[in-house]
C-alpha cells in the first residue's frame, strides 16, 4: 500500500474586494462598472473594484481627492453598510466550517483554515473547490493561497489574487526561494512601516533576504516575532491557528485577570475607608456571574464607595469640630 503524504497545511480565504462585491451581489447592473465604497459618513475609500483599481483611485484616499476622476470615469460610489457586510461575512464563513470546523476568522473578509487532514495532492483542487463553494453559495468572490505556515499562505494568496483560478498552493514545492524573491518586505505579513525601514536600512528588501537571514541577527536586532515570521517563511510552523474555542479560553482568562486587579484595588480601598471611620470587618463578599451580572456588581461597588466617600468626609468635618 503507498502512504498518503500529509503535511501541515494552513489555506487563507481572502474575499475579494468584499465591500464592493457584497455591494454587487444585490446590484448585478454594476457588476462589469468600477465601484468604490466610502468609509463612515462619506470620509474615505475602504473598498474598490478591479476596474475601480485601474483608473488608480487608491486605498484610503480621502473621497474629496478621487472625486474628479470617480465623476469623470462614472464610478459607481456606495456608502458602508456594516450590517449587510456582517451577515455576508458570517455566510462565508459558516461555509468554509463545511471544510474544517477548525478556522480561524482573521477579520471580516479573512479566514484561515486547517487543510492538514487532506492529501498534498489533492490540496489545490480542495482550495478550487472551497473557492466554488463560496462563491455558489453567497455569491463571494475569494482568493485561497495555500502553504505550510500563516505566513507562506499569506504570500501563496497575494500570488492567487493575480490568478485567474483565484488558488495558488505552495505545497510541495521544495526551493522557494524564487517566488519570495518577488514578494517585497513591506507586503510580508507581520512587517509594517518600522520594521519595513529598519529591514530595507540593513540590506533586506524582500522576502527570500529575510527568510535566509540568520536567526541570531534576527533576535539580536530586532525581537522574537521578527524570528518567527523568517521561520515561518522557511516552511516552520511557529503561529499558530486561533480558533473560537482558543479565543474564548484567553478572552476568559484576561477577563479572570481583570477581575482579581478590580478585587484587590477594591480591597484596599475599603480598607483605608475601615482604618478612617475606626471600624473592623469579619468578611469579604465575592459575587461570580456572567458579564451582566459583574457590570451590576460593579455599578454597586462604585455606589458603595461614593457613599463610603461622603461618610469619610462627614467623619473628617466631625473630628475637626
Amino acid at each position: 500500500m503507498s502512504s498518503i503524504q500529509r503535511t501541515k497545511k494552513i489555506g487563507l480565504v481572502d474575499c475579494n474586494s468584499f465591500y464592493v462585491s457584497c455591494e454587487r451581489l444585490f446590484n448585478p447592473k454594476i457588476r462589469r462598472k468600477p465601484v468604490v465604497v466610502l468609509s463612515n459618513n462619506d470620509g474615505c475609500i475602504i473598498s474598490r473594484s478591479n476596474e475601480a483599481k485601474a483608473l488608480g483611485i487608491k486605498m484610503g484616499e480621502p473621497y474629496f481627492k478621487a472625486k474628479d476622476i470617480i465623476v469623470k470615469n462614472k464610478v459607481e460610489v456606495f456608502s458602508s453598510n456594516y450590517s449587510l457586510y456582517g451577515d455576508l461575512s458570517r455566510r462565508v464563513m459558516r461555509t468554509l466550517k463545511r471544510f474544517n470546523t477548525e478556522i480561524e476568522v482573521y477579520s471580516i473578509d479573512e479566514a484561515f483554515i486547517d487543510l492538514s487532514n487532506f492529501p498534498d495532492s489533492e490540496v489545490e483542487k480542495v482550495g478550487r473547490e472551497i473557492r466554488e463553494t463560496v462563491l455558489q453559495w453567497t455569491g463571494i468572490p475569494t482568493s485561497i493561497g495555500i502553504a505550510k505556515t500563516k505566513t507562506l499562505s499569506k504570500v501563496a494568496n497575494h500570488i492567487a489574487k493575480k490568478k485567474q483560478s483565484g488558488v495558488t498552493s505552495l505545497i510541495g514545492i521544495e526551493n522557494l526561494d524564487p517566488i519570495l524573491e518577488k514578494v517585497e518586505i513591506n507586503d510580508v505579513w507581520g512587517v509594517g512601516r518600522q520594521l519595513t525601514k529598519f529591514y530595507q536600512k540593513n540590506g533586506i528588501y524582500n522576502a527570500k533576504q529575510l527568510k535566509n537571514k540568520s536567526n541570531t541577527w534576527i533576535k539580536k536586532c530586532s525581537n522574537v516575532l521578527s524570528s518567527r515570521t523568517a521561520m515561518e517563511l522557511r516552511g516552520v510552523p511557529c503561529i499558530d491557528l486561533e480558533t473560537t474555542q482558543t479565543k474564548l479560553v484567553r478572552f476568559k482568562e484576561i477577563m479572570v485577570i481583570i477581575q482579581i486587579q478590580k478585587l484587590s484595588t477594591f480591597q484596599l480601598q475599603q480598607t483605608i475607608v475601615l482604618r478612617l471611620l475606626k471600624l473592623q470587618s469579619q468578611y469579604l463578599r465575592v459575587y461570580l456571574g456572567t458579564a451582566v451580572v459583574i457590570k451590576k456588581q460593579e455599578l454597586c461597588l462604585q455606589g458603595y464607595e461614593m457613599m463610603m466617600v461622603g461618610k469619610i468626609y462627614s467623619h473628617q468635618k466631625k473630628m475637626k469640630k
